[in-house]
């Protein structure tokens, strides 16, 4: 009967636990430099170029400069829920206010008819210095 392996060590462990810990710091370095790329060509709908399994979406909360998008005034929430119906939980998550969620314009867009995505836009409108402080982003498909 041939001698069964010896174990692993406890170091045999941490040594393969470090390298893979590096591999997915190095993987999410490149990772974030491409999206990056993709966002710098403007937004869009992007493809692998191969078989279109791999579909990324480069979209921009493009709201007017000095203009954020963040939360929705208390008082403001019936008329909301009344705008955006069904799809409300959608686009804002409840705190202690109404925030609207990351790609705000990019839902209201999809999700609601045009007049009323301007109407749940102009609610949460809130007057600030500079840009709009919602930065671009990627949606893979």
């Amino acid at each position: 009967m041939p001698d069964p392996k010896p174990a692993p060590t406890v170091s045999h462990h941490v040594a393969l636990a470090a390298a893979i810990r590096a591999q997915i710091a190095s993987l999410q370095a490149n990772l974030a430099d491409e999206e990056a790329a993709l966002i710098a060509l403007g937004a869009g709908r992007y493809t692998d170029g191969h078989d279109n399994d791999c579909t990324v979406v480069a979209a921009r909360d493009a709201g007017l400069p000095g203009v954020e998008y963040s939360a929705l005034p208390a008082e403001a929430e019936d008329r909301a829920r009344a705008i955006a119906g069904d799809h409300f939980v959608k686009l804002f998550e409840r705190r202690v206010v109404h925030l609207c969620r990351d790609g705000f314009l990019h839902l209201c867009e999809a999700l609601l008819t045009p007049a009323r995505a301007r109407e749940a836009q102009q609610l949460c409108a809130e007057p600030t210095k500079g840009t709009p402080a919602k930065k671009a982003y990627i949606i893979w498909k």
